[in-house]
């Protein structure tokens, strides 16, 4: 990889992990729709319900409950802290401010164990950074990636 750039992702699991994947399988895909909304988008943007919300809800609700649960259950295993400590290539981190799920606090501790990473936070922007603000994050990919 010539460069990396990580958006709303952690470098360690979270203990809400499994109750993720319990409910998935209980309560079905349905269940899952507003609490995965609103951890991931904010409530302005639920309110008008635009295409990024829209195709959230449908992705959830298309979802199989299995592979809902596996998904979380394999993020149960993922510790991964200190292992691009030795990327050498440019790196973003990019936060968004108001995201409740990997938090600014979260992704500027994976900025941190990045020697030499940028770390850049998106003003007003939740987790679904490229579904909410697709044009804040085209803005800050672009002045990040290298010019051809």
């Amino acid at each position: 990889m010539a460069s990396l750039a990580l958006l709303s992702t952690t470098d360690y699991p979270f203990d809400a992990f499994e109750s993720r994947a319990r409910s998935g399988e209980t309560d079905g895909m349905r269940a899952q729709v507003v609490p995965s909304l609103t951890r991931w988008f904010t409530p302005e943007a639920l309110a008008v319900g635009g295409w990024g919300v829209r195709y959230a809800r449908e992705r959830v609700l298309r979802g199989n409950p299995r592979d809902w649960a596996a998904a979380w259950r394999s993020f149960i295993s993922l510790d991964v802290q200190g292992k691009l400590a030795d990327f050498g290539g440019p790196t973003l981190v990019l936060a968004g401010e108001r995201d409740v799920s990997t938090t600014p606090e979260i992704m500027s501790g994976i900025a941190r164990r990045i020697p030499g990473a940028t770390y850049q936070e998106l003003p007003g922007t939740p987790h679904m950074q490229t579904l909410e603000q697709p044009e804040r994050v085209a803005a800050a990919l672009s002045d990040f990636l290298p010019q051809s």
